[in-house]
């Protein structure tokens, strides 16, 4: 009955994984709503909110932007878009802040025709923000009939960190409970008006305190099929033991005309940095100031890339190790436009250490960096989100074939048939060898998609072509690699005999077998071990 979606409370970031909004009851009997969005169709939303602290009170004002890149009988996808930003600067300085908000981000979502969330994994930092975490608030969840009053409860977890009170910041996540609740208050003509009350508390205190509530109004177009406005007011209170702080806010949320909405896909539409607005994202990329940063990771994201793309890549991929975490998503995002190879080795060391919320938005910059030793990054996390490193390695093209023909050793099927359909794309006689020599232990359905793959694939090249891969492939069969150390001092070429443990067996041009550390060898070396794992 439930989706995931992202939430961030406060000024660093308190995010837990939620649910969209419940349901709608239909106020005319004879119409069952439902959404009725048709392909290419574009529609957004005006929003406000207002913050009201203890030492200060704060405005921003924003939108967010849907475009319908699919409408089927049972499933929708959403292309998202969205932008919040201070009206004016607080009262109360805060210099440890993290930035406003960084945009535009961008952000795809399937849901079926009454709301739910489809892929609830994925990430959904670009849909409204209100109160400072990312809500559906334009995607309510639509009843199976015609009830009246309906609420949704589930368990969640909520991260412990609270960045405008400076004595509760704790990491950890804690266990909560959520729970909203929607009633029926009455039709007029094709609109129908729905009182919402939702409701947040922390379960376990461990140390600290959550709760917030939240009552509002919905208005739901049923001839139209989406919501045209929605109003809350939220009070949230939090206890860390030391201190007790009391925030509250107040949103709103209006459908946008047409005009307003063709306007803002204009100003959207990405465009080359003329020199000075360049100067300007730059000097905030390489600022101390966090809403500086904000800003030019905004200015960067919103750009088109031009051929000096490496003025960008470079600042970026230091925001990566940056010790907020809006910030690395923000870079992340940005280098999905601007990465190089010089943004590689950050990018590979964040998308080891990202969790899953993040790892999508690492592995989309990754493609943009376009080496082999990219994809083979991107090739690893084939088992955990086989969907996009498919997508990731289909758009790097020829850079990324030979990773994909190593996912055909992968122990998983799910692996195997992700490869087989992006060497179908990409792949060019030596993929189509490895297709013939398809491991066994490969599922019927890798089969199929294998021997769709060769069909493509000899549309591209001829059979000499693919039988002199194949020569090629036997007279060499584990062919020399060019092997470095960590300093990248000491190099050598050798075969990949096998891997003991926590080392490799090397075979050198001598004839000479060697033991090396994994540990001791490169980055890029690590992962071509990892990608030959059986594991993999």
């Amino acid at each position: 009955m439930s989706t995931c979606s992202t939430w961030r409370y406060g000024l660093v970031g308190v995010v837990w994984l939620a649910a969209t909004l419940a349901a709608l009851a239909a106020g005319a009997q004879s119409v069952k709503p439902r959404y009725g969005f048709t392909k290419g169709q574009v529609y957004g939303y005006d929003l406000k909110i207002t913050w009201t602290y203890p030492d200060h009170t704060e405005t921003k004002k924003g939108f967010s932007l849907y475009k319908v890149i699919s409408a089927r009988k049972d499933r929708l996808g959403l292309s998202c878009v969205g932008h919040l930003a201070k009206e004016r600067p607080p009262r109360a300085a805060a210099k440890s802040a993290q930035p406003d908000r960084i945009h535009p981000t961008r952000a795809t979502l399937m849901i079926d025709r009454r709301g739910e969330l489809l892929n609830p994994d994925e990430s959904l930092t670009s849909l409204a923000e209100v109160m400072e975490f990312q809500e559906t608030i334009a995607l309510p969840r639509l009843p199976e009939g015609d009830e009246k009053h309906w609420y949704t409860l589930e368990d969640i977890s909520i991260g412990r960190n609270w960045a405008s009170m400076p004595s509760s910041v704790v990491h950890g996540r804690i266990p909560a409970q959520q729970r909203v609740d929607y009633r029926f208050e009455r039709a007029e003509g094709h609109l129908a008006w729905i009182s919402r009350t939702h409701r947040v508390k922390t379960t376990l205190g461990l140390g600290f305190q959550f709760d917030m509530t939240g009552k509002g109004r919905l208005a739901f177009d049923a001839r139209r099929g989406l919501v045209t406005s929605f109003s809350s007011t939220y009070t949230i209170s939090t206890d860390d033991g030391a201190k007790k702080e009391t925030t509250s806010a107040k949103v709103d949320c209006r459908l946008l005309d047409p005009t307003k909405v063709a306007a803002l896909v204009e100003m959207l539409r990405p465009k080359r940095p003329n020199p000075a607005a360049r100067k300007l994202a730059l000097r905030g990329l390489r600022s101390r100031n966090l809403e500086q940063i904000g800003a030019g990771i905004a200015l960067a994201g919103s750009f088109a890339r031009d051929d000096r793309p490496d003025d960008f890549a470079k600042p970026l991929a230091k925001l990566l190790k940056h010790p907020v975490v809006q910030v690395r998503l923000g870079a992340a995002m940005a280098l999905g436009i601007w990465a190089t190879p010089a943004a590689e080795t950050e990018l590979i060391d964040a998308l080891q250490k990202a969790g899953p919320f993040a790892k999508p938005i690492f592995l989309k910059a990754l493609a943009a960096v376009g080496t082999e030793n990219a994809a083979r990054a991107i090739a690893l996390e084939a088992q955990e989100y086989p969907l996009e490193v498919c997508g990731a390695l289909m758009a790097m093209g020829p850079a990324a074939e030979k990773p994909a023909v190593e996912l055909l050793r992968s122990s998983s099927h799910q692996a195997q048939e992700g490869a087989c359909r992006i060497l179908a794309r990409i792949g060019g006689a030596s993929s189509a060898v490895a297709l013939q020599r398809l491991p066994q232990s490969a599922g019927s359905t890798a089969r199929i998609e294998a021997h769709k793959a060769l069909v493509a694939i000899r549309k591209r090249v001829s059979d000499e072509e693919i039988a002199e891969a194949a020569r090629r492939q036997e007279a060499g069969r584990e062919s020399m690699h060019s092997w470095t150390d960590t300093t990248g001092k000491f190099k050598i070429k050798a075969r990949l005999l096998g891997i003991q443990g926590a080392s490799v067996v090397l075979k050198k041009e001598d004839g000479k077998r060697i033991t090396v550390p994994l540990e001791k060898l490169s980055k890029a070396d690590q992962l071509f071990v990892r990608s030959r794992m059986p594991s993999q």
